[in-house]
Parts: C-alpha cells; structure tokens; sequence
C-alpha cells in the first residue's frame, strides 16, 4: 500500500498521532493514578518522605496483584494502537514514539494539576 503524501499532509497525520495518545491517555489514567498512590504509600514512606495510612495493614502484595497487571495492559493498548497509527499514517522514528507518550501523559497530568487546585 503505498502512502500518498497529497492525500496526508504532515499536519493531519501528526492530530491523528495526538487524537490517538490523549484518547489511550485517558484510559491510562487509573493506571497512572494507581501507580502514584502505591508510590506514595511504600518507596516514599520507605525513605522517609511521607507516613502510612495506619489503616493499611494489608502489606505491598496487593498492590502489586492490582497495579502490576493495570499497568502491563494499559502499556500493551497504548503500544498496539500507536503501532496502527504509526502504520496508517506513515510515520516513523524516536519524534514520533516520544510524541505519543507525551502527549499520553497529558490527561493524568491535567487531573493531578485539577486537584491540586
């Protein structure tokens, strides 16, 4: 199949890139969101930048159950559909995977900068 340069412009092609990430960015969010609790709860508590919620008596097994296998899918969904964007578009290269992944961040990003406020 060959790409016709006339029938997509650079700028079309890169707003498919852009839709693509921030729609699978949205679906990374609990992902995201999961990993910065654990984070905060144990490595950060470990060296002593933080306390533990004293009603967490479970240990860090469940964690790793929940957000090992929440990760591991949002990574493998965010890959396959930037692999097809990467196929349909023609688009290439460390720009692009870095463009994705970017721009894949942007709606956590959003959340915690909303929460903040």
């Amino acid at each position: 199949m060959e790409t016709d340069e006339t029938a997509r412009p650079g700028r079309v092609r890169w707003t498919a890139v852009v839709l693509a990430d921030l729609l699978t960015g949205c679906l990374g969010v609990p992902a995201l969101v999961m990993v910065l609790l654990f984070v905060r709860s144990y490595p950060l508590v470990w060296i002593g930048l933080g306390s533990r919620d004293p009603n967490d008596n479970d240990g860090i097994l469940p964690w790793i159950l929940v957000v090992g296998p929440l990760c591991a899918v949002t990574v493998a969904v965010w890959f396959l559909v930037n692999l097809g964007v990467a196929r349909l578009t023609g688009l290439r290269g460390r720009r692009f995977w870095w463009t994705g992944a970017g721009f894949s961040a942007v709606p956590t990003a959003l959340l915690a900068l909303y929460s903040a406020i």
